[in-house]
């Protein structure tokens, strides 16, 4: 009898006493054959260590992971940086100091700096028109600026500098051309004798600058008269340059000033046509031309040009409150109270400057209504 017989008959449940004997005698004896096999293995494997390949590409798929996540935070980085810098920085620059490039005016050719170098020209410098401005952004509210400006009376162009740092505006000296206060004190009995001396030694080809005050105090309308009367006498008596009445000297305090303030007497050329939703008659050209075509008749230019003159010290005076324009030195209070006294008083006319041959000043002085003539500059023309 073999085993596998008595395997078979095991299976089907038919093996005799005999070979149910075998069969489980060699089935407990490979039951515990396994049991050895298997804890002798597992008392004698070593545990398996991985291959060198294996390591490489395990430290090769740690350093990808590291690389991800190192450039994924850069980027998230400097996505943060981007917004700080292009939004949250100039929101905040723009909210605590004064942008120079803002426009709130809709001018055209304008910023708000361009429009206050502008008024500010106008109100104290004769000798120039501030035409362009530049500012270039240089730091946290720091901004280098360049104007352009024109002499009138020379007929030259001229450049300024000054600075913009956290709201505070530094111009570089020799930026304005201001009249000084001893050019136009208005106290002097007569014209100097050495002023008549030198406009008589001054040959015809030389141009002259000086400021001319009246014997009394003009309305604006007889201002004008006096600029037309002497319009063709300046075209004939000068041989060159650019003879003129350039400005008008308001008064705008009973005391001595401390710094004279006028208006242009020249055209501004509709320049800044939109500003005069905001401050009526502040571009002339525009206000007339606006009045002549609602009433059909030339409108009276003298009170455009007093409310001219009040808009442009509106103008500066916001500007000035709202920290953002320029201040009278040592008079925080200069538009204000000027605007007020003119208010009260009425916008009169103390005096003007005028470019003009020497020979032209000499017979001005004989007139009754002119008190004085100081002279503020000469210079020989290029022009003939």
């Amino acid at each position: 009898m073999t085993f596998k017989t008595a395997m078979e008959h095991y299976r089907a449940g038919t093996a005799s006493p005999e070979e149910r004997r075998m069969v489980e005698a060699e089935l407990d004896k490979f039951r515990q054959i396994s049991e050895y096999l298997d804890s002798s293995w597992q008392e004698s494997a070593p545990p398996r260590e991985p291959s060198r390949r294996e390591l490489k590409r395990l430290r090769r798929n740690l350093r990808r992971r590291n690389a991800v996540l190192v450039l994924t935070s850069l980027v998230l980085a400097a996505a943060l940086l981007f917004g700080v810098f292009r939004y949250a920085i100039p929101c905040l620059e723009t909210s605590l100091y004064w942008d120079p490039n803002t426009v709130s005016y809709g001018t055209r050719l304008d910023t708000d700096l361009g429009l206050t170098l502008y008024a500010y020209g106008e109100l104290f410098c004769p000798n120039m028109c501030v035409e362009s401005v530049t500012a270039t952004h240089t730091g946290f509210a720091s901004y280098s600026i360049l104007a352009e400006s024109f002499s009138f009376p020379r007929g030259e162009r001229r450049y300024g500098y000054a600075s913009l740092e956290k709201g505070k505006l530094t111009f570089q000296e020799g930026f304005w051309e201001e009249l000084s206060q001893v050019c136009v004190g208005n106290k002097r009995p007569k014209t100097n004798e050495w002023d008549v001396e030198l406009l008589s030694q001054l040959p015809e080809y030389y141009q002259v600058g000086a400021f001319v005050t009246f014997r009394e105090d003009l309305t604006m309308a007889q201002a004008l008269d006096f600029r037309e009367s002497l319009s063709q006498e300046l075209e004939l008596s000068s041989v060159a340059g650019f003879p003129a009445c350039h400005w008008f000297a308001i008064r705008h305090q009973e005391q001595a000033f401390t710094l004279p303030c006028g208006i242009s007497t020249g055209s501004i050329s509709g320049r800044f046509p939109e500003m005069n939703g905001f401050y009526p008659c502040f571009d002339v050209d525009e206000a007339c031309r606006a009045l002549e075509e609602a009433t059909g008749s030339r409108p009276d230019q003298a009170s455009v040009y007093e409310e001219h003159f009040k808009s442009v010290l509106r103008f500066l005076n916001d500007r000035q409150q709202a920290g953002r324009g320029i201040q009278v030195p040592d008079s925080p209070n200069y538009y204000s109270d000027a605007l007020a006294y003119v208010e009260e008083h009425g916008v009169n006319v103390y005096g003007c400057y005028i470019t003009a041959s020497p020979q032209f000043f000499l017979r001005l002085i004989q007139q009754e209504n002119i008190q004085y003539i100081s002279l503020y500059d000469a210079w020989l023309t290029l022009y003939n």
